[in-house]
């Protein structure tokens, strides 16, 4: 920042200071004025007057001693308020007090508000990093299977693109879910009408890993965003055949408001299950096999909550996951 020169702090002074001054000095003239009319001699009241006049010079010249070096530190405090709000001058009345308050809040405010910027740009920019490399096995797999030129591959094919187009739907979403808004669309929905449509999108990834799926019509009617609840219920079931090499996954309702994915999987250590709907979150598991983004089962949370639905897991090392949305009793539709 340019600094101020000393004559215009000085010719500044003067101006904030104008009203104080005519009247000290009206102050003067008025003592002088009565001096003069008790017929006081001239010398006397000169003097006087000289005297008076002396003093306010010298306190006027260290109140803008004073005045100057508060805009010193105003200007430091300009340089340097990105960094710190700690060169704010030394407080000295009630406004200064308030004043220094609500600047104190204001950069507290900015600072929050940029530390978590860059927690989110940091958040993104791993999620981004860890999701192009993930996206790259597909792609690689796919042009080896057509590099091959034998085309009795085509369900191989089939699956990789499965993954590409799995990968590119929780990017989108997790784009959306960061957003200022959503395209959520409340309507009455038949639950089994939407599980038997994931059902077919993972039908190949069922067959290819020679997995069951037990499912048992739920029979529910629910209130509820399909294409969101769709993401939600697909990510479960990536996960779930994405963790189980035998066995199969069970689809069904225990109660009116539950809906019940429980797999025969490798399942979730106790200590990373508390932290499973963390974002960037992968547990030993994620890392070990690493195919985990740490998203996924982020965004189902995220979603759930925005849904007014609820989401757990339950989980055993080589026994399994259990995953139970509960559905608020507000969107379930007993009578149709």
């Amino acid at each position: 920042m340019k600094q101020i020169n000393i004559l215009k702090i000085f010719l500044n002074y003067i101006k904030e200071n104008m009203k104080h001054i005519v009247l000290l000095l009206s102050f003067i003239f008025i003592f002088e004025l009565i001096l003069f009319l008790n017929k006081i001699e001239m010398s006397i009241v000169f003097y006087g007057g000289i005297l008076c006049f002396a003093v306010y010079i010298l306190y006027l010249i260290f109140d803008f001693y004073l005045y100057f070096k508060k805009i010193r530190q105003l200007e430091n405090v300009i340089i340097n308020i990105d960094y710190s709000a700690d060169y704010l001058p030394e407080i000295k009345n009630l406004s200064d007090k308030m004043y220094t308050e609500i600047i104190i809040k204001l950069f507290q405010k900015e600072t929050q508000l940029s530390n978590n910027f860059d927690t989110e740009i940091n958040e993104m920019t791993n999620y981004y990093t860890m999701w192009t490399h993930q996206i790259k096995t597909p792609i690689s797999a796919i042009r080896l299977i057509l590099e091959s030129n034998d085309f009795t591959y085509k369900r191989e094919i089939l699956n990789e693109l499965f993954k590409i187009e799995q990968y590119v739907n929780i990017v989108l979403s997790y784009i959306r879910m960061n957003s200022d808004s959503t395209d959520f669309v409340i309507k009455k929905y038949n639950l089994d009408d939407i599980l038997k449509s994931s059902f077919k999108k993972f039908s190949s990834q069922f067959i290819s890993k020679k997995l069951k799926l037990d499912y048992k019509e739920t029979n529910l009617k629910i209130l509820t965003d399909e294409k969101w609840l769709s993401f939600v219920i697909e990510q479960i079931l990536s996960n779930s055949i994405k963790y189980t090499k035998i066995g199969g996954i069970s689809v069904y309702s225990d109660t009116p408001n539950e809906l019940v994915i429980k797999d025969t999987g490798i399942g979730i250590s106790p200590e990373d299950l508390p932290r499973v709907f963390d974002n960037g979150f992968t547990g030993y598991n994620g890392r070990t096999n690493k195919k985990a983004t740490g998203i996924g089962l982020f965004l189902c949370k995220t979603i759930m909550n925005k849904l007014s639905h609820n989401i757990e897991i339950q989980s055993e090392i080589n026994k399994g996951t259990k995953v139970i949305i509960k559905f608020n009793s507000n969107n379930l539709i007993l009578n149709d």
